[in-house]
């Protein structure tokens, strides 16, 4: 195995793992679109389908595909390095073993191949705690979003649901729909109501004039 396989592996497979994470969908393919509406006959109840929302909100999906960028340039990075280390043990080759220049040269193979393999590691671990931090913030939007909606409309229970259809060749996908906790909901479906209401506060938000900096105008003034 090459050595930037051995460094940089996990961040190849962070990236893999991270698509589908937010998801949650547990090998189930892609959640279609939900079929709630405004008008959704609670009776103090609701359900709603994160996976779907993770998928489909724009500030959420965002910030991932930043976060995939700053990933992929630093696993590119460790790829430069290695391919660094891989010219100089050709190099290697031309040398006479037990020679100054040999040996001088094996110590520098052998000192950057560990440096290469402790830094991939400390990346992987940061692209992990900022995927982590990423999906929990989002998380958080969406279930604040949940709880002001139920509260405004006198709902006490909002269950969490998928709303994927079952992809009928996998075992796994097919036994977590088996086991999961909603057999059956009719018009209790809240996850466009919320999923638009993020959105929309997305939009503006980024729509929203920055700040200006520096001196601004005196009461009673006009600049």
């Amino acid at each position: 195995m090459r050595i930037h396989q051995i460094a940089a592996a996990g961040l190849a497979v962070l990236i893999a793992a991270c698509v589908a994470a937010p998801l949650l969908a547990q090998g189930q393919p892609p959640a279609s679109a939900p079929g709630g509406s405004a008008s959704v006959n609670h009776h103090g109840i609701a359900v709603v389908d994160i996976n779907y929302i993770f998928e489909k909100y724009s500030r959420f999906q965002q910030e991932f595909e930043r976060w995939k960028r700053e990933m992929e340039g630093t696993g590119a990075s460790l790829k430069k390095e290695e391919d660094v280390i891989v010219r100089q043990m050709e190099s290697m080759k031309t040398l006479k073993p037990g020679t100054k220049e040999f040996k001088n040269l094996e110590e520098e193979i052998t000192r950057k191949k560990s440096d290469l393999q402790i830094n991939a590691s400390l990346k992987d671990k940061e692209f992990k705690e900022k995927a982590a931090k990423l999906q929990l913030a989002a998380y958080q939007e969406i279930t604040e979003a949940v709880k002001n909606y139920a509260d405004r409309n006198n709902i006490s229970l909002v269950l969490q649901f998928n709303g994927a259809p079952v992809d009928q060749s996998n075992p796994r996908a097919v036994q977590a729909d088996i086991q999961k906790l909603i057999v059956y909901q009719n018009g209790i479906d809240i996850t466009p109501i919320i999923l638009d209401d993020l959105n929309r506060r997305a939009a503006a938000t980024a729509n929203r004039p920055a700040a200006r900096q520096g001196t601004q105008a005196a009461p009673g003034k006009v600049k």
